[in-house]
């Protein structure tokens, strides 16, 4: 999106964050964080599979505190069928914002008239324009009234990175007519996305998987806040160059609502800290709240897939995805290692000269034992499975401290190609467990029931 990407960068004075990192797989790993200061894990029980469970309404979403303060609300999200808290989660019982764009989804993919039309159009009109103008509209329309708006655009970027490059122009000249009408002298603007491709050819590269974890994330602040608040802008500035999270603009939010915050003494050791404050230029994956998997941080070294290590890892990983699909054994086949298509060892930049020092002398990746490493090592490994060939992504801890090594999967397993309707069996009932389940009626509707294990 080159237009809207120079519009930000030269026009608007867009502060950039370059080590925005994901913490979590997926949109609501990162949604979550950025609206509630938490993980989903750490929230009460909403997900459709669960016993008992409660709907979105429990969730601490910032924007309640928006209300709270007089504003008026908006989240508009495209792409019904996978909204963001009504794929997995039991969604809202009742309206979350003033404005919610939900109903007009669903009342236009159930129509006769999308269904004969081009793909992300209606008639002749392209999705993205409803979500636009919505969003423009509100803003007008509430030219005098405190506002607060979240719009999610999916459906162009959610298979394919590609078809951004339809929203471009229109997304710029959104932008253009804003500060034309004076309404980013009084308003902050975050243009973001999510996460970067979770699956396609480019994921199963490095860059790819930078990519994934490092995604687009910009604030622009009206220029009477810069005057006020110079110290804060500097901060801002100063923090597009240091790690940051969905954690951290969960604070600057709260800033953003009520200023005197930005008073008190930051917590620099907290998981989230706002971008108003200084993040230290230090802070490790670990004090913002990212897990090994997900850090971008790391430093990788390639490790040859015969090395003694890698099969033990590969296998645990397997077993691990088994043991999470063993309640739905009738429906979802077990998965056996086909072939592991590389693996990297992953270390915190503090652990490289330790790691070099015990390289073999021909220069290739040493044997760790007990006497070269005493501690632990992570591998990140990518493998193929069979039936489905299913492809996976995931950090798996080896601990050489005892005779028999140990091996264990962190948290976060990526799958990093399309699973398309080899889950479909479970899908509706279990959605957190599309991405591990073969199913066997997948298998046999195939004529593919010769791999059924």
């Amino acid at each position: 999106m080159p237009m809207t990407y120079r519009f930000l960068k030269e026009e608007l004075e867009a502060a950039i964050l370059h080590g925005y990192n994901i913490v979590g797989d997926a949109t609501t790993a990162a949604l979550i964080p950025m609206f509630t200061g938490r993980t989903e894990m750490e929230l009460p029980e909403v997900r459709q599979s669960e016993f008992d469970a409660g709907t979105v309404d429990e969730y601490p979403l910032v924007w309640k505190l928006f209300q709270q303060q007089g504003y008026t609300t908006l989240y508009a999200e495209d792409e019904p069928t996978v909204g963001t808290f009504n794929l997995r989660f039991n969604g809202f019982h009742k309206q979350p914002t003033d404005h919610y764009m939900r109903h007009f989804w669903q009342a236009l993919w159930e129509s006769d008239l999308r269904k004969d039309s081009q793909r992300y159009c209606t008639g002749n009109v392209p999705h993205h324009k409803f979500m636009l103008r919505y969003v423009e509209d509100f803003f007008l329309q509430y030219r005098n009234i405190s506002r607060f708006a979240f719009g999610f655009h999916g459906e162009l970027t959610h298979w394919d990175n590609n078809p951004a490059d339809y929203l471009d122009a229109d997304l710029a000249n959104v932008l253009r007519r804003l500060r034309r009408n004076g309404v980013l002298e009084d308003t902050v603007l975050i243009i973001m996305g999510d996460h970067g491709a979770r699956y396609s050819k480019v994921r199963y590269t490095v860059q790819g998987k930078l990519e994934e974890r490092l995604p687009m994330m910009s604030f622009v602040f009206p220029e009477k806040f810069r005057k006020t608040y110079p110290h804060l802008w500097s901060n801002l500035k100063t923090n597009t160059e240091r790690l940051s999270t969905p954690f951290d603009i969960y604070e600057t939010l709260l800033d953003i609502l009520n200023i005197s915050r930005t008073r008190a003494k930051p917590n620099t050791f907290s998981r989230g800290i706002s971008l108003l404050r200084e993040i230290p230029v230090n802070r490790t994956c670990k004090q913002a709240g990212i897990g090994m998997h997900w850090c971008g941080c790391l430093h990788q070294v390639a490790v040859d897939t015969s090395e003694t290590f890698v099969k033990p890892a590969a296998a645990e990983l397997v077993s691990h995805i088994n043991l999470l699909t063993t309640p739905l054994r009738d429906q979802c086949a077990e998965l056996h290692l086909k072939t592991v298509h590389s693996v990297f060892l992953v270390m915190p930049n503090e652990q490289v000269l330790k790691y070099l020092r015990s390289k073999d002398s021909d220069q290739r990746v040493a044997n760790f034992s007990k006497a070269a490493d005493p501690d632990v090592v992570h591998y990140q490994v990518q493998i193929e499975t069979e039936p489905c060939g299913g492809l996976f992504e995931a950090t798996v801890m080896a601990d050489f401290r005892s005779e028999e090594y140990q091996y264990s999967v962190t948290p976060g397993i990526s799958r990093i190609n399309m699973y398309g309707d080899q889950p479909k069996c479970i899908q509706n009932r279990h959605p957190s467990m599309r991405k591990f389940c073969c199913c066997r009626s997948f298998l046999n509707s195939t004529r593919d029931a010769s791999k059924l294990p």
